[in-house]
Protein backbone atom coordinates (compact mmCIF):
# COMPACT_ATOMS: atom_id res chain seq x y z
CA UNK A 1 0.00 0.00 0.00
CA UNK A 2 1.16 3.25 -0.51
CA UNK A 3 1.61 5.07 3.24
CA UNK A 4 2.89 8.72 4.21
CA UNK A 5 6.68 8.05 5.24
CA UNK A 6 6.69 11.65 6.50
CA UNK A 7 3.96 10.81 9.32
CA UNK A 8 4.94 7.18 9.92
CA UNK A 9 8.66 8.84 10.96
CA UNK A 10 7.49 11.56 13.01
CA UNK A 11 5.04 9.41 14.94
CA UNK A 12 7.87 6.36 15.24
CA UNK A 13 10.63 8.85 16.65
CA UNK A 14 7.81 10.84 18.81
CA UNK A 15 6.67 7.31 20.53
CA UNK A 16 10.58 6.82 21.07
CA UNK A 17 11.34 9.50 22.37
CA UNK A 18 8.87 8.83 25.61
CA UNK A 19 11.24 5.64 26.33
CA UNK A 20 14.34 8.12 26.56
CA UNK A 21 15.84 9.09 29.85
CA UNK A 22 17.04 12.58 30.25
CA UNK A 23 19.33 14.02 29.77
CA UNK A 24 19.60 11.84 26.66
CA UNK A 25 17.20 13.79 23.96
CA UNK A 26 16.04 13.35 20.68
CA UNK A 27 15.42 15.78 18.03
CA UNK A 28 13.84 15.75 14.68
CA UNK A 29 14.48 17.28 11.03
CA UNK A 30 11.24 16.52 9.12
CA UNK A 31 9.76 18.21 6.27
CA UNK A 32 6.68 20.41 7.84
CA UNK A 33 4.39 20.44 4.62
CA UNK A 34 5.75 17.95 2.22
CA UNK A 35 4.53 14.48 2.41
CA UNK A 36 7.19 11.43 1.32
CA UNK A 37 5.36 9.17 -0.15
CA UNK A 38 6.33 4.62 -0.39
CA UNK A 39 4.82 1.95 -1.19
CA UNK A 40 5.21 -0.87 1.47
CA UNK A 41 3.93 -2.16 5.06
CA UNK A 42 3.78 0.67 7.54
CA UNK A 43 4.69 -1.87 10.41
CA UNK A 44 7.41 -2.96 9.07
CA UNK A 45 8.99 -0.28 8.07
CA UNK A 46 8.23 1.53 11.93
CA UNK A 47 10.17 -1.65 13.00
CA UNK A 48 13.12 -1.20 11.08
CA UNK A 49 12.89 2.71 11.71
CA UNK A 50 12.65 1.38 15.93
CA UNK A 51 15.94 -1.35 15.21
CA UNK A 52 18.01 2.22 14.45
CA UNK A 53 16.69 4.40 17.26
CA UNK A 54 17.15 1.52 19.41
CA UNK A 55 20.94 1.15 18.53
CA UNK A 56 21.56 4.90 18.46
CA UNK A 57 20.36 4.55 22.02
CA UNK A 58 21.95 1.76 23.02
CA UNK A 59 25.40 3.78 21.63
CA UNK A 60 24.67 6.96 23.65
CA UNK A 61 24.37 5.03 27.23
CA UNK A 62 27.70 6.57 27.71
CA UNK A 63 27.48 10.27 26.45
CA UNK A 64 23.69 10.63 27.02
CA UNK A 65 24.23 13.23 24.12
CA UNK A 66 21.31 13.64 21.18
CA UNK A 67 20.09 11.26 18.89
CA UNK A 68 18.88 13.16 15.32
CA UNK A 69 16.55 11.59 13.00
CA UNK A 70 16.57 13.58 9.68
CA UNK A 71 13.92 12.76 6.56
CA UNK A 72 14.80 13.67 2.92
CA UNK A 73 14.46 12.81 -0.42
CA UNK A 74 16.63 12.90 -3.26
CA UNK A 75 16.97 11.86 -6.78
CA UNK A 76 19.49 9.15 -7.28
CA UNK A 77 21.41 9.01 -10.75
CA UNK A 78 22.71 5.57 -11.96
CA UNK A 79 26.18 6.28 -10.76
CA UNK A 80 24.79 6.54 -7.31
CA UNK A 81 22.56 3.41 -7.92
CA UNK A 82 25.46 1.80 -7.86
CA UNK A 83 23.48 -1.27 -4.77
CA UNK A 84 22.54 -4.30 -6.71
CA UNK A 85 19.19 -4.45 -7.01
CA UNK A 86 18.73 -0.41 -6.97
CA UNK A 87 17.61 1.67 -9.99
CA UNK A 88 17.96 5.56 -10.10
CA UNK A 89 14.74 7.49 -9.54
CA UNK A 90 13.45 9.65 -6.25
CA UNK A 91 14.37 8.35 -2.72
CA UNK A 92 13.66 9.21 0.80
CA UNK A 93 16.15 8.81 3.20
CA UNK A 94 15.55 8.21 6.98
CA UNK A 95 19.08 9.04 9.02
CA UNK A 96 19.50 8.51 12.17
CA UNK A 97 22.32 9.61 14.21
CA UNK A 98 23.58 9.50 17.62
CA UNK A 99 26.74 11.02 19.42
CA UNK A 100 28.08 7.97 20.77
CA UNK A 101 31.49 6.22 20.78
CA UNK A 102 30.85 5.00 17.36
CA UNK A 103 32.47 1.73 15.49
CA UNK A 104 35.11 0.89 13.67
CA UNK A 105 35.45 -0.13 9.52
CA UNK A 106 35.20 -3.77 10.94
CA UNK A 107 32.73 -3.84 13.27
CA UNK A 108 30.49 -1.74 10.36
CA UNK A 109 31.05 -4.21 7.98
CA UNK A 110 30.14 -6.95 10.18
CA UNK A 111 26.70 -5.00 11.83
CA UNK A 112 24.13 -7.01 9.37
CA UNK A 113 25.63 -10.62 9.84
CA UNK A 114 23.55 -12.50 11.85
CA UNK A 115 24.01 -13.03 15.53
CA UNK A 116 27.13 -10.44 15.55
CA UNK A 117 26.57 -8.12 18.42
CA UNK A 118 28.81 -5.90 19.99
CA UNK A 119 26.67 -5.61 23.20
CA UNK A 120 27.19 -8.61 25.22
CA UNK A 121 26.34 -11.73 25.84
CA UNK A 122 22.51 -11.22 26.12
CA UNK A 123 22.03 -9.50 22.71
CA UNK A 124 20.40 -11.47 19.93
CA UNK A 125 22.51 -9.84 17.42
CA UNK A 126 19.34 -9.89 14.90
CA UNK A 127 17.94 -6.50 15.26
CA UNK A 128 20.03 -4.72 12.32
CA UNK A 129 19.87 -8.05 9.93
CA UNK A 130 16.08 -7.88 10.83
CA UNK A 131 16.24 -3.75 9.56
CA UNK A 132 18.03 -4.38 6.88
CA UNK A 133 15.73 -7.42 5.12
CA UNK A 134 12.77 -5.04 5.81
CA UNK A 135 14.80 -2.32 3.55
CA UNK A 136 15.75 -4.98 0.96
CA UNK A 137 11.85 -5.70 0.71
CA UNK A 138 11.08 -2.51 0.00
CA UNK A 139 13.44 -2.21 -2.58
CA UNK A 140 16.06 -0.38 -0.07
CA UNK A 141 18.90 -0.39 1.83
CA UNK A 142 20.65 0.51 4.79
CA UNK A 143 24.45 2.43 5.21
CA UNK A 144 26.23 2.60 8.25
CA UNK A 145 28.92 5.50 8.41
CA UNK A 146 30.83 5.53 11.91
CA UNK A 147 34.13 6.02 13.30
CA UNK A 148 35.29 5.54 16.68
CA UNK A 149 34.78 8.56 18.81
CA UNK A 150 32.88 9.80 16.03
CA UNK A 151 28.96 8.70 16.47
CA UNK A 152 27.30 6.67 13.95
CA UNK A 153 25.17 7.64 11.03
CA UNK A 154 22.69 5.00 10.14
CA UNK A 155 20.66 5.86 6.76
CA UNK A 156 17.66 3.89 5.81
CA UNK A 157 17.01 4.77 1.76
CA UNK A 158 13.37 3.47 0.38
CA UNK A 159 12.09 4.47 -2.98
CA UNK A 160 9.57 7.05 -3.77
CA UNK A 161 6.18 5.75 -4.83
CA UNK A 162 5.21 6.72 -8.84
CA UNK A 163 3.21 9.99 -9.08
CA UNK A 164 -0.18 7.84 -9.59
CA UNK A 165 0.69 6.02 -6.48
CA UNK A 166 1.44 9.39 -4.67
CA UNK A 167 -2.00 10.78 -5.61
CA UNK A 168 -3.71 7.20 -3.40
CA UNK A 169 -2.17 7.55 -0.22
CA UNK A 170 -3.55 5.21 2.58
CA UNK A 171 -3.79 7.14 5.60
CA UNK A 172 -2.55 4.67 8.36
CA UNK A 173 -5.64 3.86 10.52
CA UNK A 174 -4.51 3.12 13.93
CA UNK A 175 -4.85 -1.15 14.73
CA UNK A 176 -5.69 0.18 18.05
CA UNK A 177 -9.10 1.58 16.38
CA UNK A 178 -10.07 -2.05 15.05
CA UNK A 179 -8.70 -4.51 17.64
CA UNK A 180 -8.93 -4.41 20.94
CA UNK A 181 -7.35 -7.29 23.66
CA UNK A 182 -8.84 -8.25 27.02
CA UNK A 183 -6.55 -10.80 27.94
CA UNK A 184 -3.20 -10.66 30.30
CA UNK A 185 0.20 -11.70 28.62
CA UNK A 186 3.34 -12.75 30.13
CA UNK A 187 6.37 -11.28 28.83
CA UNK A 188 9.73 -13.23 29.72
CA UNK A 189 12.70 -12.31 27.84
CA UNK A 190 16.07 -11.99 28.44
CA UNK A 191 16.45 -8.35 26.97
CA UNK A 192 14.92 -6.01 29.07
CA UNK A 193 14.67 -2.86 26.50
CA UNK A 194 12.66 -5.14 24.22
CA UNK A 195 10.50 -6.65 26.88
CA UNK A 196 9.45 -3.32 28.22
CA UNK A 197 8.83 -1.98 24.07
CA UNK A 198 6.45 -5.38 24.02
CA UNK A 199 4.61 -4.76 26.75
CA UNK A 200 4.12 -1.14 25.75
CA UNK A 201 2.77 -2.15 22.51
CA UNK A 202 0.71 -5.00 23.65
CA UNK A 203 -0.65 -2.25 26.43
CA UNK A 204 -1.51 0.14 23.33
CA UNK A 205 -3.74 -2.01 21.70
CA UNK A 206 -5.94 -2.79 25.30
CA UNK A 207 -3.37 -6.27 26.46
CA UNK A 208 -2.94 -6.31 30.29
CA UNK A 209 1.13 -7.25 30.21
CA UNK A 210 3.48 -8.44 32.43
CA UNK A 211 7.37 -8.42 32.74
Amino acid sequence: ESLDLTRLVRDTATEFLRTLTPPLTLRMEIPASDSLVVRGDAASLRSALWQLLQNARDAEAQSQGEILVRLQSAIWSSDEAAIPGITPGPYATIEVIDTGSGMTADVCERAFAPFFTTKGPHAAGLGLTVAYGIARSHRGFIELESAPGKGTSARLTLPLADAEDALVVVTSVDPRQRWRGRETVLIVDDDLDAADELRRQLEAFGYHAET
